[in-house]
């Protein structure tokens, strides 16, 4: 078994870090089943929130799922020389009137956690 030391991420680091992340992996769940999908994503904090834009088609397993638990979980991550960044965000998500073809999805959140990891 590996020891990988790790050390908590500040929210200044988090927001560092988000900065130079260009996707995310989306979370969902259905009849306990757990479903993760890649998205590209935009941010904005809002005094203790951060708010989370995706879009996505309004067809799909995602969709699906989400108009049934509108909990859902984020995970960003980002490999640095001999490091590996990892931020969890555990939200709700509001699915917004369809643009184009696309919905866009905001997921809001104050519970965001981050690690760096040593390799």
């Amino acid at each position: 078994m590996v020891n990988q030391e790790y050390c908590e991420l500040t929210m200044k680091e988090i927001l560092s870090i988000l900065k130079h992340t260009k996707w995310c992996h989306l979370g969902v769940v259905e009849n306990n089943q757990p479903y993760i999908v890649p998205m590209y994503f935009s941010y904005e904090p809002k005094g203790n929130y951060l708010f989370f834009t995706l879009f996505s088609s309004r067809n799909g397993k995602k969709m699906h799922c989400m108009e049934h638990n509108q909990k859902v979980c984020l995970e960003f991550e980002l490999l640095r020389e001999n490091y590996f960044f990892s931020i969890l965000v555990n939200g709700t998500v509001t699915i917004c009137p369809p643009i184009h073809e696309n919905s866009l999805l905001e997921v809001s959140s104050n519970h965001i956690t981050g690690r760096c990891y040593m390799l």
